[in-house]
């Protein structure tokens, strides 16, 4: 994401959420096809390890280039707040 803007990083956003429940939906399936006998107890527990890690990794790449430019905002508009006046109070 070279330019980050909010409707961009919105989408990231959203995309991870999505690929969350797919992986979730992947992981139950594998579940009832272990319960059905399609698939051996052992090897479908395999398969559902193998879904979370890459869902893991997947998450992990993913939100470390959304910490950086989030980090990045951050301190952007930060120094924008820092510049402006206290506002005044009223005297009671």
């Amino acid at each position: 994401m070279a330019a980050s803007n909010v409707t961009q990083k919105t989408e990231v956003y959203e995309t991870l959420s999505g690929i969350n429940l797919a992986f979730a939906a992947i992981v139950g399936h594998l579940t009832t096809m272990r319960q059905s006998g399609i698939l051996r107890s052992h090897y479908a527990t395999v398969l559902q390890g193998l879904t979370h890690e890459l869902r893991a990794e997947i998450n992990v790449a993913t939100l470390e280039t959304l910490s950086r430019i989030e980090e990045r905002e951050w301190a952007h508009y930060g120094k924008g707040r820092i510049k402006w006046p206290e506002p005044k109070r009223r005297k009671k």
